[in-house]
Formats: structure tokens, sequence, C-alpha cells
């Protein structure tokens, strides 16, 4: 994994000592059910969490620059078979021939920011150096990300990194919280034409 950097932080790999931070920051429950995720119970769960989710080669611990304090978490990953098969059925407007004929290698943004660190911008820093890299080290066609369609917060965050509205995921099942929940999830997308007019990038 490529440590990342924006301004005021490092992406980087979790590690096992995150996990009495992690609790204190995911067992906030707006955290965990605005994400789809049961609330982190104990340290020993956040400990599993870790392990079991988190540490892959595109989850990110997002930390303070100068501390490596935790802050949040931020993903870079394979896009969802559910949100492709959105553009099989013909239920995505906007995409350009290229990013058509490159799906698989399109990826997905998801995050979440403890509740101490919101409203200060840092998970707009984050998500900007999740885009150039996927943009920039992986040569993506494009970046997806979906949000819970009552997640306003969320959605200014896709809205600022330029991303548009291209369709919605119906009554999906949220599988990690508990009892039969479902969602409707808002699907958003940036090609990297489109991010690199932005980023004034020839």
């Amino acid at each position: 994994m490529k440590l990342l950097h924006a301004e005021r932080l490092t992406l980087r790999p979790w590690r096992e000592d995150d996990a009495p931070t992690l609790f204190a920051l995911g067992s906030e429950p707006s955290i965990g059910l605005n994400a789809g995720w049961s609330p982190i119970r104990d340290i020993e769960n956040a400990r599993d969490v870790i392990e079991s989710v988190l540490s892959n080669d595109f989850t990110y611990a997002m930390t303070l620059r100068e501390s490596d304090e935790l802050v949040g978490c931020i993903a870079l990953k394979p896009v969802a078979e559910s949100v492709l098969s959105l553009v099989h059925k013909g239920q995505i407007a906007g995409l350009e021939t290229d990013e058509l004929d490159n799906l698989d290698q399109t990826r997905e943004i998801g995050y979440w920011l403890g509740v101490p660190y919101q409203g200060r911008g840092l998970m707009q820093e984050a998500a900007e150096a999740i885009l150039r890299y996927a943009f920039e080290g992986l040569s993506a066609p494009g970046v997806w990300a979906l949000h819970e369609s009552s997640n306003r917060k969320s959605e200014r965050v896709m809205e600022k990194l330029g991303m548009d509205g291209v369709g919605m995921l119906s009554h999906v099942h949220m599988s990690l919280l508990p009892g039969e929940v479902f969602w409707d999830e808002h699907v958003h997308f940036i090609g990297r034409s489109r991010w690199m007019k932005n980023n004034r990038i020839s």
C-alpha cells in the first residue's frame, strides 16, 4: 500500500494499535449507521474489525500528518458489481466511451470521519488525495461513490469533488446492520478527463 499525503493528513495502512481510537470514534452510532455498519462495541470488536475488514490493500487509516492521530477511514476499492449492473442495464447516463470500455478498471471510494473532526475540511482533503492517486497513480478511467439517500453530508463531499449524480441503487440490503435494513443509494461518478479538466491538468 502506497502512503498518501494531503496538507494535514497521511493515509496509511491500519494497525492493530489503532483499535482503542477506532473504538472511541466508531462507537458513536451516527458514524457506522451512516456508513452502513453497526457501531463498534468495544476494543476487542475494534481489533476484529481491523483484522477482518480494514486490513487490505485499498482501505486507509486517515491520520493527522503532524501527530499520526487517527481521525477516520477512506477506501479506494474495486467497483461493486451492483454499480456495474446499472451500467449494463442502461441505467447510468453521462459516461464517456473510454470509461464504458474499461469499467473493470474503475474504482469506488467510501469514507467516514470521526465526529470530533468533522467540519474542518479533512474529509475533502483525504478524498482529493485518493482521487489523485486513482487517476495519476493507477490510471483509473473513473471513480464511483455511493451514499444513502438522506446522507447530505456525504453527498456534499462528492459534489465538491466534481462527481456527478448518475443513478440510484434501490432497496439495497445492508448486511452489516442488524435486522432487515434496506437503503436507497445515490450513485456518483467522475471520469478521468473531467477530473483532469477540473484540476487544470493537460
